[in-house]
């Protein structure tokens, strides 16, 4: 077509030629890639092999079959890192459990999840849809009953704490702290792991960690979260929070929250782009009730597009 370049001429041969052209000779003069050719040119390309689609090379074309070709490319690379980053991320967690798994492993997963192949679930779990644990407690059910079978089994039995104590099942005088390998948060099943006297360290039930313990059975307690609303001690929270990207939007969170009692420990941004910013929120709130009412309140601010409750991990 008329203002065709010499890197449209090149994607005529497909991708990975049209990706790593440098350059060409036209009618024997040196030419580069943006710039347009004549008609009844005699072309010879030049390519780098080492060179790789990146988006200015948009500028660099005019025809429509050559942009989509570096969007699909370009989808394509990203999907692929996607996919790459979560599938190192569940080899990790699988480490943690023991045990490693094949290709045909993570195909039989998948379909009992309900995915049509493997690069879809990879894709869910690179954008935290789904969660590593639950890839591999289907994979391997075991690893969760036999672990919640281990810590029935090892609790003791115990005593309610006042009403208004943040975790029931430990003395008054006990201290304690949450453990930073799982960051159990309010409302999750829990169970307190004895560190030293009236010390304890509080995980959730599936913590991977807890299996060095299953041989100290006398370091085990039963506990839970005192959601009593009457209970006025704060709670960990965490929330998934999306809004409009804005110079002023950060900002506006924060004072909501704080209006609401709820205090910000900790914020973390996992995407941003022109139009969205998601970040995970560490909270401090006073029981479930209260957390599902900074939840509501937040839904109806104008630049939130959306609210989730999150696992500590």
């Amino acid at each position: 077509p008329k203002g065709a370049t010499v890197r449209d001429f090149a994607y005529l041969f497909g991708a990975e030629t049209g990706n790593t052209c440098v350059g060409a000779t036209v009618n024997g003069e040196k030419k580069k890639p943006k710039d347009p050719l004549p008609d009844g040119a005699l072309v010879i390309l030049k390519k780098d092999k080492n060179l790789d689609a990146n988006k200015q090379l948009l500028n660099e074309v005019t025809t429509s079959d050559s942009k989509n070709m570096i969007f699909s490319y370009l989808r394509q690379k990203e999907q692929q890192k996607i996919e790459k980053k979560a599938r190192i991320q569940l080899e990790r967690q699988a480490e943690e459990y023991h045990f490693t798994f094949q290709e045909s492993d993570l195909k039989k997963t998948a379909a009992q999840l309900g995915y049509q192949n493997v690069s879809d679930l990879l894709t869910d779990l690179g954008k935290r849809k789904i969660s590593c644990n639950r890839i591999l407690h289907t994979m391997h059910p075991e690893i969760k009953s036999s672990l919640y079978q281990r810590t029935l089994n090892l609790f003791q039995k115990w005593t309610e704490r006042p009403k208004t104590a943040p975790i029931l099942g430990l003395k008054a005088s006990d201290r304690f702290t949450l453990a930073t390998c799982c960051h159990p948060v309010v409302g999750e099943a829990i169970v307190a792991i004895r560190q030293k006297k009236k010390t304890y360290a509080i995980h959730r039930r599936d913590c991977s960690n807890l299996s060095k313990y299953k041989k100290y059975p006398n370091k085990w307690v039963a506990v839970e979260w005192n959601l009593s609303e009457n209970n006025h001690n704060p709670h960990p929270a965490r929330l998934k929070i999306i809004w409009e990207t804005g110079p002023t939007t950060m900002g506006e969170v924060l004072t909501f929250l704080n209006a609401q009692k709820a205090d910000v420990r900790h914020m973390n941004t996992l995407e941003q782009n022109d139009s969205e910013t998601e970040m995970i929120v560490d909270l401090q709130v006073r029981n479930a009730k209260h957390l599902e009412t900074v939840c509501t309140l937040l839904k109806q601010q104008p630049k939130i597009i959306a609210v989730k409750k999150e696992s500590g991990t």
